[in-house]
């Protein structure tokens, strides 16, 4: 009722927060079906419609050709495969490409205008607020990760003791944590930070989600050490280097013999083996790949291979779209990177070294999850002139 239009009021934020997570809450507890997908994702809507009905949009040109640069890359290798003749052409989501567009066009171009008005503190609020909304999200998930595992007769860390909170399965579950544990790192208070940041922790070992819990623990070490290597002399800083690597690889050794990460550890050549054959299908397809959300079945009738999903979003975005998109997105986020440790944004550096290590082991393509939402933002903020205060 006290909703306020102006993009830098407390109301404002509070409300694209909502739009944000509302996706999350609906495909977790609702449904995945594309059409309450499509349904959930609407909310990416509101705010730029808001923002076009009262004639407040902001958009800069050197964005828009970014983005249109982008978009050619993103759709042109999809319509063109649709005529290459191939039998994996029949298999070509334009739908879901085309969806995805849409709704990561609308947030990206709100983002270019309210990241050029907002200060400092309003994005810090829109983490907090993004915090608060996902609390009670994974609460009651944590309860529920608890409560099938005691109703598993077998061993806890057991892969058939893996839990499918809501029947959601662990891989998008743990992206969740993955995400809640993140968003801890910007709190002030350092008490309810290690805690949360520990029940994330843990519930990624319930969860037995190996690539997230590393993901977690090295944004933690980054946001917790990286001020340390600024802060003192050059020599100061290579022994931090030296015994974090140490400390690093004996907790590495020690996580491989004594927990579930030594546990079919051999699963690895699967993913290998996908890596492969992502790679030669780039090197046979270079410029347009073959074609949006074609993978998973390609590779499954092509090859013969029950692993039949890329786990890496780097070598999938090749394979389905061609190298000149990756081309792109590497680009963009070397430059990102780069003027991220320039301002010294040492959340921001963790959320996308984070991320980035977690998508070289992902399915995801460029998704429009809440995670990959935050981190496209965080890139898109490193080229302003503002600065991410921790």
């Amino acid at each position: 009722m006290k909703f306020n239009t102006d993009i830098r009021s407390e109301s404002f934020t509070k409300l694209l927060a909502l739009c944000l997570v509302i996706p999350a809450y609906m495909d977790f507890f609702v449904s995945k079906a594309p059409l309450f997908q499509f349904i959930a994702y609407l909310s990416y809507l509101i705010p730029l419609g808001i923002l076009s009905i009262h004639q407040q949009l902001n958009i800069s040109k050197k964005f828009i050709i970014y983005w249109i640069v982008f978009s050619i890359l993103l759709i042109v290798p999809s319509i063109i495969n649709l005529s290459s003749g191939r039998l994996e052409s029949d298999l070509i989501n334009l739908k879901g490409l085309f969806s995805k567009w849409i709704f990561l066009s609308a947030l990206m171009l709100f983002f270019d205008t309210w990241l050029k008005k907002c200060k400092d503190n309003q994005w810090n609020q829109l983490i907090y607020i993004l915090f608060l909304f996902l609390l009670p999200m994974l609460v009651i998930i944590f309860f529920k990760i608890i409560a099938d595992l005691n109703e598993c007769s077998k061993e806890l860390f057991s892969w058939w003791c893996r839990p499918h909170p809501f029947n959601n399965q662990p891989f998008i579950t743990s992206e969740l944590f993955l995400f809640f544990g993140l968003l801890c790192l910007a709190l002030k208070n350092n008490f309810l930070k290690v805690i949360l940041v520990g029940l994330s922790l843990m519930s990624l070992i319930l969860l037995q989600a190996r690539t997230a819990f590393a993901c977690l623990f090295i944004a933690c070490s980054v946001y917790t050490f990286l001020p340390m290597l600024f802060k003192y002399k050059k020599r100061m800083t290579i022994s931090f280097i030296l015994v974090g690597l140490i400390l690093s690889f004996i907790i590495f050794n020690i996580s491989i013999d004594h927990t579930f990460f030594g546990r079919d550890f051999s699963t690895f050549s699967h993913r290998l083996h996908m890596w492969q054959l992502g790679l030669e299908t780039i090197q046979a397809h270079p410029w347009f790949g073959i074609g949006f959300d074609v993978t998973p079945n390609y590779y499954s009738f092509t090859y013969n291979n029950a692993e039949n999903t890329i786990h890496n979003m780097f070598i999938r975005i090749a394979t389905e779209n061609g190298l000149p998109l990756l081309l792109l997105i590497v680009i963009t986020l070397i430059f990102s990177i780069i003027r991220l440790f320039k301002s010294k944004d040492y959340f921001a550096i963790a959320v996308l070294f984070s991320v980035i290590i977690f998508h070289c082991f992902s399915t995801r393509h460029i998704s429009i999850n809440l995670m990959n939402i935050i981190f496209y933002i965080i890139i898109m903020r490193s080229f302003y002139d503002l600065r991410i205060k921790s």
